[in-house]
């Protein structure tokens, strides 16, 4: 999976938050649906990766077709999958900021 390619990573252009981001899918099952992970938090001593997600974008040929119990576990699995791989590359790199949730203290990893 390769930022670029397989996804694009986009400043939210709804927020005045320069942090907050979408991701654009770009390839695949769910190809051009646009997304955003909100209150993204690592627990679990780094284990898990627990997040809400908003779609914000479903394209229009998808629009009126039924979702089943398993399509939707399968949009849910990828959108997981996805930013686990994420936030793997961004740690890497050395790009993700950490902030303990009890104290808002910066984490150094």
């Amino acid at each position: 999976m390769l930022e670029g390619i397989d996804y694009i990573i986009a400043q939210d252009p709804e927020s005045t938050d320069e942090s907050e981001w979408i991701l654009i899918i770009k390839e695949g099952e769910w190809k051009d649906f646009i997304i955003k992970y909100l209150n993204l938090q690592i627990v679990e001593e780094g284990e898990t990766i627990t997040y809400d997600l908003e779609v914000i974008f479903v394209p229009e040929e998808l629009r009126d077709i039924e979702v089943t119990e398993e399509k939707q576990d399968d949009f849910i699995n990828h959108c997981a999958f996805l930013i686990g791989h994420i936030m793997s590359d961004f740690h890497e790199r050395g790009v993700n900021l950490y902030i303990d949730k009890e104290t808002g203290e910066k984490i150094e990893y």
